[in-house]
């Protein structure tokens, strides 16, 4: 998880530290290629833009509703948004030895998806595949849950998992706009399963 070895399947932080010395190439090589429009680091203030938005009108109390809020939390993160220009510049402005980034980061990626602490505490009943090998789908074929291969069918049910499925496709939506031309909405609808007898 924490590994800082950069190779094929490099940590996130591995990710990170490449890119903060400087060595993109060694970053970029860690990353699938399909990303690689909006893994540089610059190209997420379309994110930046949307997070600062909605923390610039929301009320305290709303804030303070999301997972891992408390403690008069809520107060320092808005007042950081208030002259804050970019998501890194916010979390350094919250961020404290009480209160880290990854739990300042945790709390805006709830933000932008609507995650409250009610939503998160609930069990979450299905298993969503983007991709899988012959053995993969053995192991899905014994999974309990539901397993959503076509979005736009699971939406047309009435199940608990809804309330999910609407935040995993609002993700991608959101992250679209950090392609650079941005990329359509509703590329959940659209994108293929990727299947391959080499993926381990």
């Amino acid at each position: 998880y924490h590994d800082a070895a950069l190779g094929v399947f490099a940590s996130a932080t591995a990710i990170r530290a490449a890119f903060a010395r400087g060595d993109v190439a060694g970053a970029m090589a860690a990353i699938p290629g399909a990303a690689w429009p909006w893994a540089m680091p610059d190209a997420l203030h379309p994110m930046d833009d949307m997070l600062l938005y909605r923390l610039r009108g929301m009320p305290p109390g709303a804030l303070a509703a999301l997972p891992d809020v408390g403690e008069g939390l809520e107060n320092r993160i808005l007042s950081a948004a208030q002259t804050a220009k970019s998501m890194d510049e916010l979390v350094g402005a919250a961020a404290s030895p009480r209160y880290t980034r990854a739990r300042i980061r945790r709390i805006l990626a709830c933000v932008l998806l609507d995650v409250t602490e009610e939503l998160q505490s609930r069990r979450i009943a299905y298993l969503r595949p983007l991709g899988f090998s012959d053995e993969g789908a053995a192991l899905l074929r014994g999974c309990t849950g539901e397993i959503v291969t076509s979005p736009a069918k699971s939406l047309r049910g009435d199940s608990e998992i809804l309330p999910y499925l609407r935040r995993d496709i609002l993700a991608t939506d959101m992250a679209a706009l950090a392609y650079e031309p941005p990329l359509r909405a509703g590329l959940d609808y659209i994108t293929k399963i990727a299947k391959s007898n080499w993926i381990k």
